[in-house]
């Protein structure tokens, strides 16, 4: 959806973009301009205890659960895409949470659903280009937030506000060009449901080619 090309100075690349725009040839075109990712909303991990994790309650969860309870309904395995920074993908309270692509076979470095990435089983990295959902040493905060949203009844520590439902982990970074491609991405893989909590520091106006994924 979008054509990349390299140029030795930015000045340049915001030339040729405005040439291209005013020449009408391109609906939009603009610098990948990399942008400091700011993580937002982090809290240090929780004991491991339904009983403390005050947000549950105050927020209404707890309720709902028991509302859903009384009247017998089935939960629905909803789709959840969550980018973010990082994951730790084999923790223990996420190890059965991550939406599998039925289309990759693991770890055989092919693509076989011909999406264009080798071995994304259970999501892609698009700051390393790669299926390792690390990103050097910032997978606190996106493991919190996955945590938060779909941590397994396991008994083993925390649960997350819908523990049944299926989360596309999906990792981007300072580029605008990756944050579009991940959106593109999640939504390929079934997610409806976004999770983004991260932003952008100095307050940047949002690039053309991430609002056009998103819409």
């Amino acid at each position: 959806d979008a054509i990349v090309a390299v140029f030795e100075h930015p000045l340049e690349a915001l030339h040729a973009a405005n040439s291209l725009v005013e020449a009408g040839v391109a609906r939009f075109a603009h610098p990948d301009v990399a942008y400091e990712v700011e993580a937002r909303g982090f809290a240090p991990w929780q004991e491991p205890l339904l009983g403390q994790e005050w947000h549950m309650d105050t927020n209404g969860t707890l309720n709902a659960w028991r509302l859903a309870e009384a009247r017998n309904l089935v939960p629905k395995a909803s789709v959840v895409a969550l980018l973010d920074l990082g994951f730790e993908a084999g923790h223990h309270d996420l190890a059965d949470a991550w939406l599998q692509n039925g289309g990759e076979v693991p770890a055989n470095k092919k693509d076989d659903d011909g999406n264009g990435l080798i071995d994304d089983v259970a999501g892609w990295n698009f700051a390393t280009n790669n299926n390792n959902l690390l990103y050097g040493s910032s997978n606190k905060h996106g493991t919190a937030t996955a945590g938060i949203i779909g941590a397994r009844g396991n008994g083993r520590g925390v649960a997350g506000a819908c523990p049944w439902c299926q989360i596309v982990p999906v990792v981007v970074d300072n580029s605008s060009l990756n944050q579009a491609a991940a959106f593109r991405y999640a939504h390929s893989r079934g997610a409806r449901v976004f999770s983004n909590s991260w932003g952008y520091r100095l307050n940047p106006p949002v690039t053309d080619v991430v609002v056009e994924a998103i819409k």
